[in-house]
C-alpha cells in the first residue's frame, strides 16, 4: 500500500514537471498598437496568439473620445520607444525577481506599432525576443504621407510634408529615427514575419515589402513575409482569420 503510494505521488509529481515545463515553452506577446487605437486592438489577436497578450496604451491611446490626444504622438520615435522598452523591462524584471525562467516573449505590432518595434529592436537591442510579428510597418512616416498626398494629386515636396507633420505633430522630429535607416541594426538572429495586404491603403504593401528586401539584402535570413489579397488597414485578420492563423501558426512552430 506504502509502495502504491510513493509511486502515486511520483507520478503526480511528474506530472506537475511536465505541465510547468511546458508552460514555460509557451511564449508572451507583447502587443504594440496603431496610430487612432487602443491595447483594445491586442483582444482581436488572442484568438490566434492564446490569452497571454499583453497590450498597453501610448499616450495617444483611442481609450476614450473626449479624452483622445492623437497629437501627442511622435510617430515611432523617441517617447514610443521607451513606453516599448519599460513594458518589456517590467516582464523581464518580474520573472528575475522571482528566480523564475523566463519564457519566450515575442512582440506583435500593427501599423505605427509595428514600426516601433522595428526601431525598438535596432536600437535597444533586447536580450529576451523570441521572434517579431509585424502587419503592415511602414518604411519612413514622412515617405508614407507624401506618397498619399501625392497619389491624390497635391504638388507638395517632400520637405513640406516634413515641416507640416512637425508643425501638427510637435513631438515628432523629421531628422528622428526612422525603420529604413536603422533596422540593418536588428540582430539577425531574431526570426521577423511581415504581414501586407495588397488592399491596405494607408500602408501601402510595397511599404512593407521594401523593409523586409532591405533585410534581405543586408544579410538578414531568419525573416518571412506573408501578403493577403484582401483586407483593408488594420482589418487583415478580420478579412482572412484562417489564413492568417496559419500562417503565424507555421512561423511560430519554426521558431
Amino acid at each position: 500500500m506504502l509502495h502504491r503510494r510513493v509511486i502515486y505521488i511520483f507520478l503526480i509529481m511528474i506530472s506537475f514537471y511536465a505541465v510547468a515545463k511546458q508552460q514555460l515553452k509557451k511564449p508572451i506577446f507583447i502587443f504594440v498598437h496603431g496610430i487612432f487605437d487602443s491595447k483594445k486592438q491586442a483582444e482581436r489577436y488572442k484568438e490566434i496568439l492564446g490569452q497571454s497578450v499583453i497590450g498597453f496604451d501610448f499616450d495617444d491611446a483611442l481609450s476614450f473620445p473626449l479624452l483622445h490626444k492623437p497629437f501627442t504622438t511622435c510617430f515611432v520615435q523617441g517617447a514610443e520607444i521607451e513606453k516599448l522598452s519599460k513594458i518589456y523591462n517590467r516582464i523581464v524584471h518580474y520573472f528575475e525577481s522571482k528566480n523564475m525562467p523566463l519564457p519566450p516573449i515575442v512582440l506583435v505590432g500593427l501599423s505605427r506599432g509595428a514600426s516601433v518595434i522595428l526601431n525598438f529592436l535596432a536600437l535597444k537591442k533586447p536580450k529576451y525576443i523570441k521572434a517579431v510579428i509585424l502587419e503592415s510597418p511602414f518604411d519612413h512616416i514622412e515617405h508614407l504621407l507624401g506618397r498619399g498626398i501625392l497619389k491624390k494629386g497635391f504638388n507638395f515636396s517632400y520637405k513640406i510634408v516634413s515641416f507640416l507633420c512637425s508643425y501638427i505633430f510637435p513631438y515628432y522630429n523629421p531628422k528622428g529615427l526612422q525603420p529604413i535607416y536603422i533596422i540593418n541594426q536588428i540582430n539577425k538572429d531574431i526570426p521577423l514575419l511581415f504581414i501586407a495586404s495588397m488592399r491596405d491603403q494607408r500602408v501601402p504593401s510595397h511599404a512593407t515589402i521594401m523593409l523586409y528586401y532591405f533585410l534581405r539584402k543586408n544579410g538578414h535570413q531568419k525573416i518571412s513575409l506573408k501578403i493577403f489579397e484582401k483586407g483593408r488597414h488594420a482589418k487583415i485578420l478580420r478579412n482572412n482569420k484562417e489564413e492568417y492563423k496559419t500562417a503565424v501558426k507555421e512561423f511560430l512552430h519554426q521558431i
